[in-house]
Parts: C-alpha cells; structure tokens; sequence
C-alpha cells in the first residue's frame, strides 16, 4: 500500500527562501564589485599592453608615463642586409594624449545600459580588455629617412636585350635592380614607431629586371635568329607599312609581360605616325552663294590593343616557321570628317543671321598679328544643328607654331606679356555676333578690368575674355540648319567683322539699357625695385583702369514668343599702374 507524501507549507517557505536569496546575492555582487573598485579602473583594463586595473585614473596615468618612457627606444634601425640607417625618436617630436587614454580605460563597466556595464566588466576580468594609446609624431620625419634609404638602395638595373653584331645577334642578360617598397615601409615604421618596438625594421625590396638563366637565354637567341631576314607586313587600303627583322628582335623578351609592353611602345610611335585626324570642308559665304574653300578629308586611326595582338601573335609563327613574312590588314579605322564639300547644297546656309563688329586702334604690330591669325583660324568653320561651339576647342592650340607673337595678356590678376595676346578681340567680335544672331550663351565671362580698345565704337560691357582650357566663349546652335562662321579682317580700318550664316528662322534679338556704375579710380601706381634694370630706370608693366559695373539687357523674340531674355552683367576692378623701377649699376 503506497502512502501519499503531503507537502508541507513549511518546505514551500523554504524553497522561496533560497530562490530569492539567490536573487539578491545576484543582485549585492556587481555592487559589491562597484563598492570595491569605486573610483578605479576595473581589473583586466590595459592600455598599450600596460595593466593598470585596480589603481585610480591618476595613479593609472603615472605608471602609464612611467613605462612607457621606460619601454621608448632612443632610436628605431632600418636594416638590409649588412646596412643599417637610424633615426631619433627624439627627432620625431613623439607625443601620445595620455589623459584621452586614462579616461576611455576609467569608462569601460560604467558607460551605457546595466547589462552592458557588466558585460564590459565580465570580459574586462576574463580576457582583458587592451586599449591602444593616440601617437601623435612628424611624419615628415619618417617620410625623410625613408626617401634617404631610397636614394641608398635603388638601382635601376639593366632590361635584357637582343642586338644586331654584325651578322650575329647577342643577348645581353642585363642586370638585376632592386627597389625599395616605400609604401610597405613606412606602414613598417609606423608600426613600430607607436608599439614601441625595439628590433630593427628588415627593409622590404621588389627585385626589377631579374637576369634570366643560361636556358633562357640560349632559347632567345635561337628565337631572335630566326627572326633574321623575316618581316610583317601592314596593309592598309594602298599604303603598305613594314615591321622588319631589327624591330621584330627587339620584341622578344623572357617575360611575356615585358615582350608586349616592347610591342606596345613600337605601336604607340607607329599610331603617332599614321593616325591622321580628319579634316572638315571649309566654305565660304559670296553673293549668295555658298562656295568651298577648302576641301574635306577622312581621317584614320589605329586600333592599337588589336594591333599589338595581332603582333604579338604572328611573332611567334613567323620565329617557328619557314616563312619568310607575314602579311595582314592593319586594323584601323576611318574616321570620316563631319562635313564634306558635296554636303554643301544640304546644309541650310543661306543668308546672314548675325553680325558682330569690334575696333582695336592704336594695338601693337603683335597684337593685330595674333588677331589675323586667330579670325583666319575661325574663318570657314561650321556649326552643325544642336552643337555648342566652344571657342577654346574650335581655335586650336596658340603657339608660335601656329603663327602666333608674344602680346599682353590677362593672367592670374596681372597684364603680363604671353603668346597671342589679342586674341580676346576675336572673341569678344563673336559675343557680339552671338548677340545680333540671337543664340543661347551657354558660357561667357567679361575681362577682369576695363579694357580700352573693347569701348571704342561700343558700349562698356560688350567685352568676352578667354583663356584655353578655361575661361571659354560657348554658343548653341539651335537653328534646326548648319551655320557657317565667316570673318573680315580690316586692319587698314582697324576693324574686325564676324558674319553668321545659316537659316533665319524669324527671331530678332535687341539690346537695351546699357548702364555703368560704382565707377571707381584706379589705385595709386606700384614701383617695384628691379636689380636687373639700371638704376633708376623706369618700365611700365600694367596700365590703371577704373573700375566699374556694367549691365546690359538682351532679349530674342520670334512670332511674340520670348526666345532668350537675360542681363549680361560685368564686374571691372580697379586696376593700378605697375612700374619696374631700376637699381642696378648704370650701363
């Protein structure tokens, strides 16, 4: 007979007694642990391998300074082989924040929720917690000492080559280089520079034209003289181009790496020699009639990565076979001008849709030079439908080369002399024509002072300033009809015309309300003492000009609908006179 065991109320009290004793004590040991380290560092806190748990942030900051001045090495050793280089850590200025430090190591188990303080303090006990010191030191410094062991150990070595002697070709192994891996370093050094490291820094190196063996060297001479005698041979429509055997030999290299960078720079001259850019038709604008003054042209182009593949590839067949040459198309391709002289009849141009007009009397023979030049290179240009022109790029470079002389130019706040100082005057005649015409201004920026010559015969404001690769001149064309850019020179009149030809389409454009202001004197001349000149010489360099504001309304109408409607203004500082003057011995 089974007997029922009755629980008793007392046994329940007892379980109770201990669950929530369990509970409490859970409760009293963090703060217990807080009581015991109150204002300390939790045990297992380090900072830069220093254990500083148990003492306060100002006991912590002590011992901190203390070891680490211990622990600091006069000197850091770059070593390579037999050589060694070594720099101060006094010459670096080695600095770190100790308070920073102190502060972060004091925060870890007090900062943020109660679970996450005693997970902090948990870790902190079992596996430590480390915390890495700011360096604060002159990069400078390392940058320096690291250059200077550059310059020690580099040497560029010797590539291999393959040469004509005679009859005979020989390989010449070259010589190993070496290089230092600057970059890797200087990770090296900073490295050590703030763990304190005391062992010398083993200076990396990258080996550059290792020499190749005995075999390979006999494998590229019996390559190189099967090359003897042979060639391949580019075709391209009726012009044939030959790579012969002297160039075939200086391709082949052991690396495969190195043998393509060898053909790659043969094709990169070769493309400089027959890439061909191609040339537009020119017209020009007579009694009505559009006429063409200079033809068009293709041009062409090399497809160079396909070339050096096709080399590349052949190379190795014709050193394997018998064959004496190769013969394959060069790949190219033609690259046709916009406009040739059959499109004339289909291009829109049929009357004047624009005029602008500028003086420049009293210019230097330079100066009117630069003009002709820069208005000749204009002459005859199109713009094709929806295209904006750019002056910069529709001129070209301005070098000696192309015909221009050494004039004043604005540059960098001062009027000094540069090649093709005028050329302004072209594009400051084709903002006016831009203007009468009635085509959007998509970039135009006023000179920095007034200039005289822009003012004669005009208003202040009617000026454009440019200077390759900015500032620029820029227009679009949104005529729906090619136009044609024609220029007179007039140099007995001292006058320049720009003429736009094309399509009009009913729009009028006007100017109106021109008005100056704020107008302001130039400041007080500069003397500037120059030895080069004799003494008390004096040579004018820039010329004062008043300062002012300038404004001026522009508006494009066509069948009552507002087209363009914008006010140009310009902004001209005062500009003061600026002299040479001379100190030096008397002539």
């Amino acid at each position: 007979m089974t007997k029922k065991i009755k629980k008793t109320k007392t046994g329940k009290n007892f379980g109770w007694f201990i669950f929530t004793g369990l509970i409490a004590l859970g409760l009293m040991i963090p703060a217990v642990y807080e009581l015991a380290f109150y204002g300390q560092i939790y045990p297992g806190v380090k900072i830069q391998g220093i254990v500083l748990g148990n003492l306060t942030p100002q006991e912590a900051q002590k011992k901190l300074e203390q070891q680490i001045r211990s622990q600091t090495p006069e000197t850091i050793t770059f070593q390579f082989e037999d050589q060694q280089w070594r720099l101060a850590i006094i010459d670096l200025n080695l600095k770190f924040s100790a308070d920073q430090a102190i502060a972060a190591a004091y925060r870890i188990g007090r900062n943020g929720t109660a679970i996450n303080r005693l997970k902090e303090k948990i870790t902190a006990w079992q596996k430590g917690i480390n915390l890495n010191l700011d360096w604060y030191f002159n990069q400078e410094t390392v940058d320096k000492q690291i250059n200077l062991i550059a310059k020690n150990l580099d040497r560029p070595g010797r590539p291999t080559q393959l040469l004509y002697q005679g009859t005979n070709i020989v390989v010449h192994p070259g010589q190993e280089g070496l290089s230092v891996d600057q970059r890797r370093l200087k990770e090296l050094a900073i490295s050590q520079i703030v763990n304190l490291g005391q062992e010398p820094i083993l200076i990396p190196t990258r080996t550059i034209n290792p020499v190749p063996n005995q075999e390979t060297i006999t494998r590229l001479q019996e390559q190189s003289q099967s090359l003897r005698g042979k060639k391949i041979i580019l075709e391209l429509e009726a012009e044939s181009f030959v790579i012969n055997d002297t160039d075939l030999v200086s391709f082949l290299h052991y690396n495969p790496a190195a043998s393509q960078n060898n053909i790659a720079k043969w094709v990169a001259d070769f493309a400089n020699q027959v890439n061909r850019s191609p040339k537009n038709a020119r017209f020009s604008f007579q009694n009505e009639t559009l006429l063409v003054t200079e033809p068009s042209w293709s041009g062409q182009k090399v497809e160079e990565k396909e070339l050096i593949n096709l080399i590349e590839k052949n190379l190795i067949s014709l050193a394997a076979g018998n064959d004496k040459e190769i013969i394959f198309d060069l790949p190219a391709q033609i690259v046709p001008a916009k406009t040739r002289a059959e499109d004339a009849n289909s291009l829109g141009i049929k009357e004047r849709i624009g005029q602008g007009e500028s003086h420049y009397r009293g210019s230097s023979t330079s100066r009117v030079n630069n003009i002709k030049v820069a208005a000749q290179e204009l002459n005859g240009q199109l713009v094709a439908p929806e295209e904006i022109f750019s002056f910069n790029n529709a001129l070209g470079e301005v070098t000696f080369q192309a015909g221009y002389q050494t004039g004043y130019i604005i540059k960098n706040g001062q009027t000094i002399p540069g090649i093709g100082g005028g050329v302004c005057q072209v594009s400051t005649t084709l903002f006016r024509a831009i203007l009468d015409a009635g085509l959007p201004v998509e970039e135009r920026h006023p000179h920095a002072y007034r200039v005289g010559v822009y003012e004669q015969e005009s208003q202040p404001g009617l000026d454009a300033t440019v200077f390759a690769p900015s500032p620029d001149l820029k227009f679009k064309n949104d005529t729906g009809h090619y136009l044609l850019v024609q220029t007179v020179f007039l140099p007995q009149e001292w006058r320049l015309i720009i003429d736009f030809y094309g399509t009009n389409d009913g729009r009028l454009s006007s100017l109106s309300n021109f008005r100056l202001w704020d107008v302001t004197p130039p400041p007080p001349p500069l003397y500037i003492d120059d030895p080069s000149l004799p003494k008390d010489e004096i040579k004018q360099i820039d010329w004062a000009a008043y300062g002012a504001k300038a404004a001026f309304d522009w508006e494009v109408v066509r069948d009552g609908k507002i087209l363009q409607k914008e006010t140009f203004y310009s902004y001209y500082q005062p500009w003061q006179a600026k002299y040479l003057k001379g100190t030096g011995g008397n002539n």
